[in-house]
């Protein structure tokens, strides 16, 4: 998630000589050979390499997101590489619901819910008094029978890979929007995993 901190560990730890961490395909972020001071090129007050080549970043931003490579040189001679995918994300945003009538029948109202965010990619839940609303594919819009007998609470759950944010609204026996829940939550997922998950090694 955005503002984290992220560390990219060498998968096989061991004697190495010299390391050299790249962002892309030519981007040199920081190259050591071992009983020297790091240089740094890319993402400079960001980053920091530690002693046994770590890549610590620090504060990440959604830019930060693409491949990066590990190169090692051991203590034969040998030199070796390994491919790490990072993915940065913003955590998503409180979403707006809109209520919509399509049409009415013996006091009951057809109404169509329509959830929206300006977050992509995120995956839709519904729920209907707490109760999820079983419906394939799940996606930002529902259509719902309303008694006008009672009211009821909808809520639109969005997530995505990092993070999840909700919204809840009243729909009364008018078959009208009268209020919207103050109640809102953002849970992240990534606290102490961001390694775990952002890290996905490619070898």
């Amino acid at each position: 998630v955005t503002g984290s901190n992220v560390s990219l560990h060498v998968p096989e730890p061991g004697s190495y000589k010299k390391f050299t961490w790249i962002y892309g395909t030519d981007q040199k972020i920081v190259e050591q050979d071992v009983g020297n001071k790091p240089e740094y090129f890319k993402l400079e007050g960001r980053a920091h390499l530690d002693d046994h080549g770590t890549l610590h970043i620090y504060t990440v931003q959604e830019s930060d997101s693409g491949t990066y490579i590990l190169q090692v040189l051991d203590i034969t001679g040998v030199e070796r590489e390994w491919k790490f995918l990072l993915a940065v994300h913003n955590p998503v945003s409180q979403p707006d619901i809109n209520i919509k009538k399509e049409k009415e029948v013996n006091n009951t109202c057809y109404l169509q819910l329509l959830c929206e965010t300006p977050d992509k990619p995120v995956s839709y839940t519904w729920y209907e008094d707490s109760r999820p609303i079983q419906q394939k594919p799940q996606n930002g819009v529902i259509v719902i029978t309303h008694k006008r007998d009672h009211s009821r609470f909808y809520t639109c759950q969005v997530n995505n890979t990092v993070s999840s944010n909700n919204k809840t609204i009243e729909v009364a026996t008018s078959c009208t929007l009268v209020q919207s829940s103050g109640v809102t939550w953002i849970a992240t997922w990534l606290v102490g995993m961001v390694p775990v998950v952002l890290s996905l090694l490619l070898t």
